[in-house]
């Protein structure tokens, strides 16, 4: 039950276990939730709250670039999370996390942009912005090609 009315069929699902699945959540299913179960031997309720957060997303996604050997890229990444949640930036070149301690020509700005400076050919691949909360996140990729010097 959900606000003293019953919840099934549609988008609510009660599973064989009694667990309750909502899909596609919405701002609309926000409220509190009651279990109530009776057998033979007597009965019992219990109450859960739902809340719903805005989704992350990723408003200034980064786009491909090409660059001669030895010159600068920049690839941009914004975006907008829950108020409520704090939003974390991570940048991935070819799947791997960058490590930009270690890493001096890369550096993420404060904007979240990646500034990658003096390309070379090795810096090829492909770059991946994940915008990350405590409960979901988003991702978005680009293509660096560093042509190298005739």
């Amino acid at each position: 039950m959900r606000d003293d009315v019953d919840v099934t069929g549609g988008k609510y699902n009660i599973t064989t276990d009694g667990d309750l699945v909502i899909r596609d959540v919405s701002y609309t299913d926000v409220g509190t939730y009651q279990c109530y179960a009776k057998n033979k031997f007597g009965e019992k309720s219990a109450f859960g709250s739902l809340t719903v957060k805005k989704r992350t997303v990723i408003t200034d996604k980064p786009e491909h670039y090409e660059v001669a050997a030895g010159s600068s890229a920049t690839f941009r990444c914004n975006a907008n999370a829950d108020d409520s949640l704090k939003l974390e930036i991570i940048w991935l070149n070819d799947g791997q996390p960058i490590d930009f301690d270690n890493q001096p020509r890369f550096r993420m700005t404060n904007d979240y942009s990646l500034l990658i400076s003096d390309t070379t050919e090795l810096d090829s691949g492909e770059y991946t912005c994940i915008a990350r909360t405590a409960i979901d996140e988003a991702r978005a990729q680009a293509t660096l090609t560093v042509q190298g010097e005739d």
